[in-house]
C-alpha cells in the first residue's frame, strides 16, 4: 500500500472503530489493495483507543487547546518520525529484544511491540480501575459500567462514554451541587474514559483474533 493507501486505511478504521465498534467486522480490517500487516493493524487499534481515552478526559474536563500553528507542527512531526520518538518504543523494542519478562502476553501477535503495548495496557487497567480513589466505592464500578449509577452521575457519564465534547460546566455544576467533589469527578470521568477506549480495543483486537 503507499503512504495515502494507507493513511486512508487508517483513518477510515479509526473512524469505524470509534462511531461503531459493535458493526467491525473483518472487511474493516483489509486495506484496498493489499493486506496490511498484523503489527500495522494493531499499532492503529491501539492509537485508537488511546486517543478515545485522551479526547473524552480533555473534552470533558475542558482542557485548553493548543493554538493552530501548533497542531500544525506536531502534524508535521508525526506524518514525518510517526509515534516512536515520542513513546520511546524504539528503545524499548530494542530492549525487548533480550528482556524475556514481556514474551508471551499478547495473544494476537507475538512481536516484542505487541507485547509491550499488552503489558502497559494491563498498568493502565490496574492503576485506573482497579486502585482505590476519592470515589465512594459504590459508585466506583458505575465510573466504567453505567448500570446502576447513581442519578446525576449516570447522565454525566453517559455523556463522557458517547459524546463527551457536550459535556459543558452546568453538567459539572450539578454534580458538585450533588456533592461530588472535584477530584470524585476527575475519577469517574477518567474511569468512564479508560473504559471507552478499552471497549474500542478489544472490539478490534476480537475481530483481528478472529479473521
Amino acid at each position: 500500500m503507499q503512504g495515502k493507501e494507507k493513511l486512508g486505511f487508517a483513518l477510515g478504521l479509526i473512524e469505524k472503530l470509534t462511531l461503531a465498534p459493535s458493526t467491525l467486522s473483518g472487511a474493516d480490517l483489509r486495506g484496498p489493495s493489499t493486506v496490511p500487516s498484523r503489527q500495522a493493524i494493531i499499532d492503529v487499534i491501539y492509537i485508537c483507543a488511546g486517543f478515545n481515552i485522551i479526547n473524552r478526559v480533555a473534552d470533558a474536563l475542558g482542557f485548553d487547546m493548543p493554538p493552530p500553528r501548533a497542531f500544525a507542527g506536531i502534524t508535521w512531526f508525526l506524518l514525518t518520525f510517526g509515534y516512536r520518538l515520542l513513546a520511546g518504543t524504539a528503545m524499548v523494542r530494542n530492549k525487548c529484544g533480550v528482556d524475556k519478562s514481556l514474551a508471551g502476553l499478547s495473544k494476537i501477535e507475538g512481536g516484542p511491540r505487541a507485547d509491550l503495548y499488552s503489558a502497559k495496557l494491563e498498568q493502565l487497567k490496574r492503576v485506573v480501575l482497579a486502585s482505590p480513589g476519592p470515589i465512594d466505592s459504590s459508585a466506583r464500578p458505575a465510573a466504567s459500567r453505567l448500570e446502576g449509577s447513581p442519578v446525576g452521575l449516570k447522565e454525566y457519564l453517559t455523556k463522557v462514554a458517547h459524546a463527551a465534547y457536550e459535556v459543558n460546566d452546568e453538567d459539572v455544576a450539578i454534580l458538585r451541587r450533588a456533592g461530588y467533589t472535584d477530584d470524585e469527578i476527575f475519577e469517574a470521568t477518567v474511569r468512564t474514559a479508560v473504559s471507552a477506549g478499552i471497549l474500542r480495543l478489544e472490539s478490534g483486537l476480537g475481530i483481528l483474533g478472529k479473521d
